[in-house]
């Protein structure tokens, strides 16, 4: 039992996550069912507390180090970790899950910036943001709004305090309000009230439209989108 929870444990955990990562970034795609009980085993048999931590840890070394193939498998399994404990446990790892989605929800911004090591296109990297959204929808369908109020309000300083990209667009804005999006759509006027903190920050862009390329484009589609939304969801409650 000892040696189970030495081997499941701090750096092997994370040499084991950042194996399975490499494998797929050889090429080994005949190793998915392998990776696939190999990360079964993970959910069994370290505690969430452990688990959740690893999972934040190494997704910095995934962004730098992986594949789009290899960040989608990981993703699925974050979602899969987190939807098979309890709301109680959710609630009380909601910190290091919370560094994981604002880590995830930082991609599009990375790869602008270069801090990726790998080529991945703008089409994947949404694609990598809709995953990341879906992951932060599992932490909050197991969370209450006391835990996570706080936290949607610091996603919101978070994207306005961003540095801009060469065409005046906040990348991580363009996620914030795509997040939003997904929330209301999800959850409707139960989240109704959440659209009080982007609204300064949206009239302000769209007073003051970006440059209006792929970038400025994407963030004036997705505030429109969101408020549009925000209207429907506020009829219905």
């Amino acid at each position: 039992h000892h040696t189970r929870e030495h081997l499941v444990s701090g750096e092997h955990l994370d040499n084991a996550l950042q194996l399975a990562q490499e494998a797929i970034s050889k090429g080994m795609v005949e190793n998915s069912k392998a990776r696939s009980r190999f990360y079964d085993a993970l959910k069994r048999k370290v505690s969430a507390q452990e688990l959740y931590a690893a999972i934040e840890r190494n997704l910095q070394w995934m962004h730098r180090n992986s594949t789009m193939a290899g960040i989608e498998e990981y993703n699925a399994f974050v979602k899969a970790a987190i939807e098979g404990h309890t709301k109680a446990t959710v609630i009380s790892n909601a910190r290091t899950l919370f560094a994981f989605v604002k880590h995830a929800f930082e991609f599009r911004h990375a790869m602008v910036h270069q801090h990726i090591n790998f080529n991945v296109s703008e089409a994947q990297a949404e694609e990598l943001e809709v995953q990341a959204i879906d992951v932060a929808l599992a932490v909050v369908l197991k969370i209450n709004d006391a835990t996570f109020r706080p936290f949607y309000m610091e996603l919101v300083e978070w994207a306005t305090a961003d540095s801009k990209s060469t065409s005046g667009v906040s990348l991580k804005t363009i996620t914030l309000f795509q997040f939003t999006r997904a929330l209301l759509f999800r959850l409707k006027g139960l989240v109704i009230s959440y659209v009080s903190y982007i609204l300064e920050l949206a009239s302000g862009l769209l007073s003051k439209p970006p440059n209006l390329d792929s970038y400025g484009n994407a963030l004036m589609t997705t505030i429109l989108n969101t408020l549009t939304l925000s209207f429907d969801c506020d009829e219905d409650g």
